[in-house]
């Protein structure tokens, strides 16, 4: 006895070509979400006064009178009334946290930087100090679960 079986997988080849297209138009807004999550821990992590690498580098004695008791207005700086708390958060007037933004680079990737200039160049100054601008290996995989979850 002999049981002859023909299949016919024109369709099947049709239906993953479906889903390998639907995929394809779903990782650039997974990648947008996941660089706004990616943000988001950033922001968290540095207002707890927490950097990439842990508890954020106390201010200097100098720094940390004058963040507490505040300072007037100059040329090259705005008034800032004081922040009485001493947590090092990297945050004066909210204006180079606040900058942070998110952009596709490319079909497969996404940038998150800083839009303005002067506010780039604060945060290379103080990432150098205290690195915030990254992540750590356990932040890596909360980012890596978060982007596969965009495609269950």
């Amino acid at each position: 006895m002999k049981v002859d079986i023909r299949l016919d997988t024109k369709e099947l080849e049709k239906a993953l070509n479906r889903t390998k297209d639907e995929i394809q138009k779903q990782i650039p807004v997974a990648l947008m979400r996941t660089a706004q999550f990616g943000t988001q821990i950033i922001l968290d992590r540095t207002e707890k006064g927490k950097g990439v690498n842990g508890p954020f580098k106390p201010y200097s004695p100098f720094y940390a009178k004058a963040k507490n008791q505040g300072w007037p207005r100059t040329l090259s700086r705005p008034a800032f009334g004081g922040d009485s708390s001493g947590v090092v958060n990297l945050m004066v007037t909210g204006k180079m946290l606040s900058s942070i933004q998110q952009k596709m680079d490319g079909q497969d990737s996404v940038r998150i930087y800083f839009a303005r200039a002067t506010e780039a160049k604060k945060a290379a100054f103080n990432n150098e100090r205290r690195p915030f601008f990254g992540f750590n290996v356990s932040e890596k995989q909360r980012l890596q679960t978060f982007f596969g979850r965009a495609f269950k």
